[in-house]
């Protein structure tokens, strides 16, 4: 009888071994679907720190004011979404930590990020082998080699080619006839330099001068006298660290240069703008155009509400249709990495413009319009056409 018992009781822990060791398994494979403690868990990777902070922290306040919102709507199909949230720091080697460290600790099968994925790419083959998607609000797919090996980057920064369209076109009805630029060596600014250039040229523009430097040089009196000597019409300057750009417009100002001086969407530097405004006056530049949507209305006034200030990152907006198109991707029943990047090809998805927005083959937003902008009075101004 004692051993009945006792072949009983073995049975009993044996079965009770094999539940702990079939829910354990169970736990551990959910949670690799991006599912944990009953939310579906999404990674944010932007940048807080370092030269992209101003775009970084914009990036992150859209997101989370995104989810907040969902989530208080009861979530996707009932389940909350939970942010796990890590700070590039600006760098190549902040990218890579930030991505690995949400992939094999957090689990996570989609993160809205890295900031600048085009500068950064360090990150994009670590998501690619974990077949994890980003879904950068920053990131210019056209300057990233061999984009098709990197089925899972996705980006909601709009393409190049129509942006530097209306720059040029813009250019070309100012009778701008001769013109220099200023890039640093970070691969989208060099990228964006060629496309400007090749472009501005084929509209019947003469480059006079093309000064690269190294990223983060914050002494440019050097080619600015150069270029200053050749009296172009105008100057294009394009480069990483955007907090520079202030201090660019002063030493332009103080060597006396006269061209007009055009830039890209980056230049819309809220910082820049507050400590050297007088000297940043008439600086002209392309940038996406101003929604006018009920959906914008909302985001403006909500962001307002909830961070005390207006958005104004050129990423900002991005980020706002970046999260869309992956809530919109859960809501399809998608949860594992590859779901989520096969359902975002597939789908279209609420944009910050209130009309509906989808990715193209390689994975960036197809949809985009352009206006001019310029500081005037202190404020970043629209142009009008």
């Amino acid at each position: 009888m004692a051993d009945n018992r006792y072949l009983s009781a073995k049975k009993i822990w044996i079965a009770i071994g094999v539940i702990i060791i079939v829910l354990f398994v169970g736990w551990r494979w959910y949670g690799g679907q991006g599912s944990h403690g009953n939310a579906i868990e999404v990674g944010v990777a932007s940048a807080q720190t370092g030269d992209g902070a101003e775009w970084g922290q914009g990036e992150l306040n859209a997101v989370k004011m995104y989810i907040d919102d969902v989530n208080a709507h009861g979530g996707v199909d009932g389940t909350p979404i939970r942010l796990s949230i890590e700070d590039t720091r600006s760098t190549g080697v902040g990218t890579v930590n930030a991505i690995t460290k949400l992939i094999s600790i957090e689990q996570v099968p989609a993160i809205i990020g890295p900031t600048w994925a085009d500068s950064f790419q360090g990150g994009n083959p670590i998501a690619e082998n974990a077949k994890t998607v980003l879904i950068s609000p920053s990131a210019a797919l056209e300057t990233v080699p061999n984009k098709e090996k990197f089925t899972y980057l996705f980006s909601t920064w709009w393409p190049q080619a129509p942006e530097i369209k209306e720059l040029r076109n813009f250019m070309l009805a100012q009778r701008v006839k001769t013109f220099a630029i200023i890039n640093d060596h970070d691969s989208f600014d060099t990228k964006f330099a060629d496309d400007f250039e090749a472009s501005a040229v084929e509209g019947g523009m003469k480059m006079v001068d093309r000064e690269q430097v190294p990223i983060d040089q914050t002494d440019f009196r050097t080619e600015i006298v150069k270029i200053k000597d050749l009296h172009p019409d105008a100057l294009f300057i394009e480069i990483e660290n955007v907090s520079e750009i202030g201090p660019f417009m002063k030493q332009a100002k103080e060597l006396g240069l006269s061209s007009r001086i055009f830039g890209s969407p980056s230049v819309q530097n809220a910082d820049a703008l507050s400590k050297f405004g007088d000297v940043m006056e008439g600086l002209t530049y392309v940038f996406a155009r101003t929604p006018t949507s009920t959906a914008y209305d909302n985001f403006v006034k909500g962001y307002e509400a909830k961070y005390g200030e207006l958005p104004s990152g050129p990423s900002d907006l991005n980020a706002y249709n970046a999260v869309a198109a992956l809530v919109a991707a859960l809501r399809t029943g998608a949860r594992t990495g590859t779901q989520i990047r096969d359902a975002l090809h597939e789908i279209e998805f609420p944009s910050i413009t209130g009309s509906k927005n989808s990715f193209d083959n390689i994975g960036q937003i197809k949809n985009a319009d352009f206006e001019m902008k310029m500081v005037h009075g202190g404020k970043f101004i629209t142009i009008p056409s």
